[in-house]
């Protein structure tokens, strides 16, 4: 059976005291008296002790605590969990450094570039989407480190609480928030500045680390009659089509093509035609009509000329120097490829000016990819991980002992000091503060005051209600236009297709994957970098506004929880009966999950737009810097689970907002000021703070009711009643 928060409840009976003669035999004497008949709390500490075996707490003694290797108060609760932060990015960071020193010792550096691996591109996609998984994983890491940080930081003592008050403004409690960055120390709130700034570089670059290449070629398509390949002999080169000029390109009078110096292509051609693979006419069309060519070179068209006609034709020439910057002149700009795109629709009567095509002789190559790494973008990465980990230890250092971190650390401090700010006000609620009924500057409370806050009813409210509309359209908004546009990039790409079903594999770089951008496909090796991590930096500031909006819907679970439970509160550095744990607003079954489906998102989406560099040789196998193209490639199929998955998790979130809480209790959400008016306790309730609490009315006057956290009997008030001074 499990509590409200999911822990487990009622231990069994049969819990010895041997757990703590293993913790610390100096504490048995103690344990022996706390468990005597009449002692009030003697059950309670064996059902905590059991429950620590399940719910990660630090403990609530010391015993407990030097248990966990000496760890001293400093180092309890959510202060561990930063060290342990502090112990992950470090490990990245040296994971990261190690990489790239292996990567440059062992395979070099080439124009910027070091290669992992050279050879068959189904082999280079697989490698790159396991590497892009190990990178997300660690850039998850990074992530959750970083906005658990962020969190500690933003996490307002009790004097800059007060100070707020006294202002009539309130601060964020317990969950991510910029609300509080103008009012916290200038010291925290340029670390936390120093954290999402490292964020940028980390979010834009990282992904790029590893990528694709991929080798085209430049190559010839001529057009000959079944007579001339039948004997070679006596063959007459034709730079003309029947007195028409070639398409895109022209054969010189010494029958060399343009641009290339080594070899005589006509005759090469010819000679070496029995070597080439015979391909019918609709695989001829589908192998060549495409942006570039990985596994094939030059083309022969096999047609009938009349007999006699011992002529090969120049019919093409395709390569990225034809006609740098005129769409119609450039292969790698125009879509479809001709003469291939007049055996589209019916390549069994394919023609190319009026001639008919009988079959098509296609040069095989082996295809030439190559997983390539950047040591410059990972030192950019490097040095962001470096910061991170300064910025994590500078944090830690400089933590605050009064930092109000956690729902429990609020309620514990304003249990023991009650502030005037809130007095009489015990109904408050965090929507009564947005509507402007709270005065901070009241000490009284008379009817007037009374009747801005609403009776009482003990209406169960919906977990959505915890979070702002402000909060919510934040998160939702930018999530759905995401997907839309993801959505309509998808279909747009489906059209420049000509609307086939070709499903592009993960980290796919044929020639169908490359993103076209207005008339071209080079956009340059920045812009490709830019436009291929953007989506991981929208997804990162995704992440901060969910992870807020469910730690807002948590937080106040655990709130209305004390209206149902009595039970020791939660903070940061427990004394008496109080109990710590590691996180601050989100239980590790939510939170896990959550970073968990961030990470593999995050995933998803390096397998739906990545950066990829097509290499050109010309046609005597060269190199040509000159003609390298710097694009992005997509994969629909990573588009579509990246878009179901995405449509997943914002279901989930509005599916968990249609939740009701366990009782009518006012929700205070993360608002410090609707959490201070209800820690108002009767005099007589000394150390309240470090016993187990509950909230509700301790008095009953008529038509109203004071409610507060105690440790004293309370009730639960009466519908339609009003919220009234504190007599005692």
């Amino acid at each position: 059976m499990k509590d409200s928060d999911g822990y487990h409840g009622k231990p069994s009976p049969n819990l010895s005291e041997s757990y703590l003669l293993e913790t610390v035999p100096g504490d048995v004497e103690a344990f022996h008296n706390r468990s005597r008949p009449g002692h009030a709390i003697g059950n309670a500490t064996e059902s905590r002790a059991r429950k620590s075996l399940f719910r990660g707490d630090t403990g609530n003694t010391q015993s407990q605590r030097r248990r966990w290797g000496g760890m001293s108060d400093s180092m309890t609760g959510w202060r561990c969990s930063v060290m342990i932060a502090i112990v992950a990015t470090s490990a990245v960071l040296l994971i990261n450094i190690v990489w790239t020193v292996w990567a440059v010792l062992t395979y070099g550096s080439h124009g910027g570039y070091t290669t992992l691996y050279e050879g068959n591109c189904s082999k280079t996609s697989k490698l790159s989407t396991w590497l892009h998984l190990v990178i997300n994983v660690l850039s998850s890491v990074l992530l959750g480190g970083s906005n658990f940080c962020m969190q500690t930081l933003m996490a307002p003592t009790r004097r800059e609480v007060d100070r707020a008050h006294a202002r009539g403004k309130w601060l964020d409690i317990g969950v991510p928030s910029v609300r509080n960055l103008t009012m916290i120390h200038p010291r925290r709130a340029i670390l936390w500045c120093f954290l999402v700034l490292s964020s940028l570089p980390l979010h834009l670059l990282y992904n790029s680390a590893v990528f694709s290449s991929t080798t085209a070629r430049e190559f010839a398509v001529a057009i000959t009659s079944e007579e001339v390949l039948n004997d070679i002999d006596d063959v007459h080169f034709n730079s003309t089509f029947f007195g028409q000029d070639p398409i895109w390109g022209g054969i010189t009078s010494n029958n060399r093509w343009s641009g290339s110096e080594e070899q005589d292509i006509l005759p090469y051609l010819l000679e070496n035609h029995s070597k080439f693979e015979q391909l019918d006419n609709a695989e001829c069309v589908q192998s060549y009509n495409t942006q570039y060519n990985l596994g094939r070179r030059h083309a022969i068209l096999v047609s009938d000329f009349g007999e006699g006609n011992r002529t090969m034709f120049a019919l093409a020439q395709y390569g990225p120097e034809r006609g740098v910057g005129d769409p119609e002149a450039n292969w790698a700009l125009y879509y479809p490829v001709a003469p291939f795109e007049t055996g589209l629709e019916d390549a069994a009567n394919w023609q190319v000016r009026g001639h008919t095509i009988q079959r098509c002789l296609s040069e095989k190559f082996q295809e030439d990819c190559r997983l390539q790494f950047s040591p410059i973008i990972m030192i950019v990465v490097i040095t962001c991980n470096l910061i991170k980990v300064l910025s994590l230890g500078l944090s830690l250092y400089w933590r605050g002992d009064s930092n109000l971190a956690t729902l429990g650390d609020a309620i514990s401090s304003f249990l023991d000091s009650p502030d005037d700010a809130t007095t009489q006000q015990c109904w408050l609620s965090r929507e009564a503060v947005l509507k402007g009924h709270w005065n901070s500057a009241k000490t009284t409370a008379g009817p007037e005051s009374q009747l801005k806050i609403p009776p009482w009813h003990n209406k169960r409210r919906r977990w959505r209600e915890a979070a702002s509309k402000i909060r919510w359209a934040t998160c939702y908004v930018p999530s759905l236009a995401v997907l839309i546009v993801a959505a309509v990039l998808l279909g747009d790409q489906g059209m420049r297709l000509n609307s086939e079903l070709s499903i592009q594999g993960f980290g796919s770089n044929g020639p169908k994957s490359i993103v076209k951008f207005a008339n071209t496909w080079d956009i340059g090796i920045i812009g490709a970098i830019l436009v291929s991590n953007i989506p991981h930096l929208v997804l990162s500031c995704l992440y901060f506004s969910y992870n807020g909006l469910m730690s807002c819907m948590l937080m106040t679970r655990e709130w209305v929880g004390y209206s149902c439970e009595r039970r020791p509160l939660r903070v940061t550095s427990p004394s008496g009966q109080q109990r710590s744990t590691y996180w601050l607003a989100m239980p590790y079954k939510y939170g896990i999950p959550f970073i968990t489906a961030s990470s593999l998102l995050h995933w998803l989406i390096s397998q739906s737009i990545y950066l990829v560099l097509i290499n050109w040789v010309d046609f005597g196998g060269a190199d040509v810097p000159d003609w390298r193209i710097s694009s992005c490639g997509f994969s629909n199929l990573a588009i579509i689970l990246t878009l179901a998955f995405g449509s997943t998790l914002l279901i989930v979130g509005i599916g968990l907002g249609f939740r009701r809480y366990q009782s009518g209790m006012p929700l205070a959400s993360s608002c410090s000021a609707a959490i201070s008016a209800a820690c108002h306790p009767p005099s007589g309730d000394v150390d309240a703070a470090r016993k187990p609490v509950k909230w509700g009315a301790i008095e009953h006057n008529g038509p109203s009711a004071h409610c507060t956290f105690t440790s004293k009997e309370v009730n639960f008030p009466f519908p339609g009643q009003h919220h009234a001074r504190l007599l005692s």
